[in-house]
């Protein structure tokens, strides 16, 4: 069985590109799909069939990627299809804040 994985964050936006960044849209799709969000360095690694974990830097994420209707985390709210712990990695405070938005 291979090792349960911590998919970090890198991005505030809400993209899906192959850029160096890895945004928490492509590190849901990278857990769902146990593929990386790309081939580009700093890209999302593959999740696994264990629990992945995924860590959100403190800040504001506004899902901008419109409208919602699918099951497969291409656009609108995310779609978590396995087991996956989100984990806050706390601001200066020592706490962790999440707005997640849609404005699309």
């Amino acid at each position: 069985m291979l090792a349960d994985v911590t998919i970090t964050v890198s991005t505030f936006s809400d993209v899906v590109a192959n850029d160096g960044v890895c945004s928490l849209r492509e590190a849901v799709t990278a857990a769902n799909a146990n593929a990386p969000s790309g081939a580009a360095a700093g890209e999302c690694p593959a999740g696994t069939t264990g629990t992945d974990t995924i860590q959100l830097p403190a800040g504001a994420y506004s899902l901008s990627i419109g409208p919602a209707g699918d099951d497969n985390n291409a656009r609108g709210d995310l779609d978590i299809l396995g087991n996956v712990n989100l984990v806050g990695l706390g601001g200066a405070e020592g706490r962790s804040l999440m707005e997640i938005s849609w404005t699309g």
